[in-house]
């Protein structure tokens, strides 16, 4: 005997197939593992567990920074919410180079310099001319 209500298999509601729901769990030390449940393509009901860190960044800014977040705001901008203003506020993607030459930097890298190349030459030079020169077969000449 046919069922009168139900006139093809497409017609069946698929609450017949519930499947259990989504189980988020934390543990103290800042794990969080989600379980989901789907069907897969063969018609296997999969399980998929996916287990992730949770962790606090902080950002360490200075006295003045923190100060200045504090701050009213004022003007036109007296009654907008706290944090960057759409459209007004961005980050810049561009670099930007800035080149510091003066003549104190131009010194500096002149000291430097002498320092790294000729400091060494200096003291083999020192030596050469206060030892003297002994040919290998015993000759001063």
């Amino acid at each position: 005997m046919v069922d009168s209500k139900v006139d093809e298999w497409a017609d069946i509601e698929d609450d017949e197939y519930q499947l259990p729901p989504r189980e988020e769990t934390k543990t103290a030390d800042g794990l969080k593992k989600v379980t989901e449940y789907s069907i897969s393509v063969d018609g296997f009901l999969k399980k998929t567990i996916t287990t992730t860190r949770e962790s606090k960044v902080v950002h360490k800014v200075s006295k003045g920074v923190a100060d200045r977040r504090g701050w009213k705001r004022f003007g036109q901008c007296a009654n907008a919410p706290p944090g960057p203003e759409q459209g007004i506020t961005a980050v810049s993607k561009d670099t930007v180079l800035i080149e510091w030459v003066t003549q104190i930097d131009e010194v500096r890298i002149m000291e430097l310099s002498f320092r790294i190349f000729y400091r060494p030459l200096l003291h083999v030079v020192r030596r050469m001319l206060t030892t003297p020169f002994v040919f290998p077969n015993g000759d001063q000449n």
